[in-house]
């Protein structure tokens, strides 16, 4: 079985890692926030930030709208839930 890298698919695979990373990076950022202005780990953290993805996702596959436009719809839901 050969495999054949072409350019599309390596940038689709850098820019979706870049993405990926940037996820992680705001994770990283907001707890490290959170320890260093508050002193303890906020555990709920990971939890808003699991129901904000699935609110997402959820809004994409069944409305089908654009994911960057549920950010529209997921932020203000996390900010009532919060």
């Amino acid at each position: 079985m050969s495999i054949t890298l072409s350019f599309p698919l390596l940038a689709q695979a850098f820019v979706s890692g870049i993405m990926l990373g940037g996820v992680f990076a705001l994770i990283a950022i907001g707890l490290t926030l959170i320890w260093g202005v508050m002193g303890i780990i906020n555990f709920a953290h990971g939890e808003f930030l699991m129901v904000g993805m699935y609110i997402a996702y959820f809004l994409a596959a069944r409305t089908g709208l654009d994911p960057y436009f549920t950010i529209l719809v997921t932020v203000p839901a996390l900010f009532l839930i919060g």
